[in-house]
């Protein structure tokens, strides 16, 4: 539901968004028909087909948000370093498909890698934000805002799939406790997202109108 709400926020202010932003909105959409998606397969048990589709949603999700860090920072020669990244993980998630998992299972080796590459992305988009000064008050930068945002749910999320297939093949008896920490962070972050998407739209659309 979180994850709707964040891209109903984004598609209301679309018009008024640099492209940065919107390419986290059109993320959104992909991610909530994914979901839809899946939820439709598990609900019908079809696993295979849920698990696939993961497998191709990760590297779309993986293109656009490093698509997003690109035109945030907008360095010399976007577009080829726009391709070259998604050109690294496309290769990236058909290597993991053929080699080591499978379309049907869980792709946690592509989750694990876009985990370490987002806080990565993240903690040096903060840097550079900080290094240029590019705001006065960080905290009402919305492109701040964003990148914390990222990192908290990929740290999070880094942890719960670099350990989550260990503690359940151990049948450790928090696994489910763990799960439902990981459901509330993604609550929180997906309504973060909506908040700085719909406020920061707003913001644009007024200064627009003055």
């Amino acid at each position: 539901m979180s994850i709707v709400l964040s891209a109903i926020a984004g598609i209301a202010r679309y018009r008024y968004m640099e492209t940065s932003l919107r390419i986290i909105t059109i993320m959104l959409v992909i991610t909530s028909v994914s979901e839809l998606c899946c939820s439709v397969a598990g609900m019908y048990q079809k696993y295979f087909i849920k698990l696939s589709i993961y497998h191709f949603y990760n590297i779309i999700q993986a293109s656009l948000i490093s698509a997003y860090f690109i035109y945030a920072i907008a360095p010399r020669r976007m577009n080829s370093i726009l391709t070259i990244s998604s050109m690294l993980w496309i290769a990236a998630g058909i290597a993991n498909l053929l080699f080591l998992q499978p379309l049907g299972t869980l792709n946690s080796n592509m989750l694990v890698l876009e985990s370490f590459g987002f806080v990565t992305m993240s903690l040096y988009f903060i840097y550079y934000i900080l290094k240029n000064d590019l705001a006065g008050n960080i905290f009402r930068f919305v492109h701040f805002r964003m990148a914390f945002i990222l990192l908290v749910y990929w740290s999070s999320t880094l942890f719960f799939w670099a350990f989550v297939k260990i503690f359940w093949y151990d049948h450790w008896q928090h696994i489910l406790t763990l799960m439902y920490i990981q459901s509330v962070i993604e609550i929180i972050v997906y309504t973060g997202i909506a908040a700085t998407l719909y406020y920061s739209g707003k913001k644009m659309a007024g200064n627009e109108t003055q």
